[in-house]
């Protein structure tokens, strides 16, 4: 009788160790289950969309959530790594930023996971362009103006609600006036760039709305500003220089404004430079510059200043790089 309860105990054992071990082996995964896309309705542009994405784990492990990676304008506000409970759910805050322009936006976000079946997820989000307010056109490119001036545009402007226009600018030296508005919906905007805009290229934007409380649209500005004289080119580069190569480049100096019809060299930072002006006709100037290869160093970034008569100066950029022997020339251009 004592024999038996020994065998009976350790075939108990037995089992029990078999059991350990076969459970081990076969875990039961978690099941990821996640919308394939998010519908973001529609969209302005330059629009912050948030949205709630429900993942649930509807298998008996625990499901852990690797990594959420947005693209395009896209990001997560909840951290990762995170884990969900066997039979549960989670909510995670996805954002997404439309683009500047008007049109259907799409974005998308990715989810990795440790579901053997799905390790990675791909998450679409889609928005198309809002109906109940638009404005044509999408961007205003200026092309080249002067600082101190002020230029018409003229921007339609479709919008359910009846509160009055809102425009505002991005920059302190960039103003908008709203001048008329025609039957058609369209407002004819008076854009003025001061006399302080810093020169060369203007990246800003509008920020047109219905209402001041409302959400604005952005309108993106696109210009070269030129301080009252224009400059071809406007970079001077010599490229690789040696002993016997053409080492005259010509400036083309064309007036704006009456302030700038008195025009001399300020200053040449470089001994290795020589440079003339010269006066073409009523309004153009052109500038003469030399170079000597003997007395400039391996690689050469000078400025030329030149002043106009009532103080405002500018700068042209002088570039080159002393030829070796070998026929290659210095780096660092």
């Amino acid at each position: 009788m004592c024999k038996k309860r020994h065998v009976l105990a350790i075939g108990i054992v037995v089992l029990a160790v078999v059991g350990a071990v076969a459970a081990s082996r076969f875990v039961l995964p978690p099941v990821l289950v996640v919308a394939d896309s998010i519908d973001l309705g529609e969209v302005l542009p330059n629009q912050v969309i948030e949205r709630a994405l429900r993942i649930e784990n509807r298998g008996w492990g625990r499901l852990r959530i690797h990594k959420m990676e947005g693209c395009c304008g896209c990001s997560v506000a909840t951290q990762s790594p995170m884990e969900i409970a066997p039979r549960s759910e989670a909510f995670v805050v996805v954002r997404a930023r439309t683009p500047n322009g008007y049109g259907s936006f799409q974005t998308k976000l990715m989810v990795t996971t440790n579901d053997p079946s799905r390790p990675a997820v791909t998450v679409a989000m889609r928005g198309e362009p809002s109906r109940s307010f638009r404005i044509t056109p999408s961007s205003l490119q200026l092309g080249y103006v002067t600082a101190g001036t002020s230029m018409a545009q003229t921007v339609a402007v479709f919008a359910q609600s009846k509160d009055p226009i809102v425009v505002r600018t991005s920059a302190p030296y960039l103003s908008a006036e709203l001048k008329s508005q025609g039957q058609d919906g369209s407002f004819a905007i008076n854009l003025r760039v001061a006399e302080n805009a810093p020169r060369g290229e203007l990246n800003e934007y509008l920020l047109v709305s219905r209402g001041s409380g409302s959400q604005p649209a952005v309108l993106p500005i696109s210009a070269v500003v030129e301080r009252g004289i224009r400059v071809r080119p406007e970079r001077v580069s010599f490229g690789a220089v040696g002993e016997g190569d053409d080492l005259l480049r010509t400036v083309r100096l064309e007036i704006i404004q009456p302030e700038w019809r008195s025009v001399e060299i300020q200053d040449v930072d470089q001994r290795c430079i020589r440079a003339e002006l010269r006066r073409e006709s009523e309004g153009r100037c052109s500038l003469r510059i030399m170079l000597d290869p003997s007395t400039m160093p391996a690689v050469l970034r000078s400025t030329i200043k030149v002043r106009a008569g009532s103080g405002d100066s500018i700068s042209i950029p002088v570039v080159a790089a002393r030829r070796s022997g070998t026929g290659n020339a210095a780096t660092g251009m």
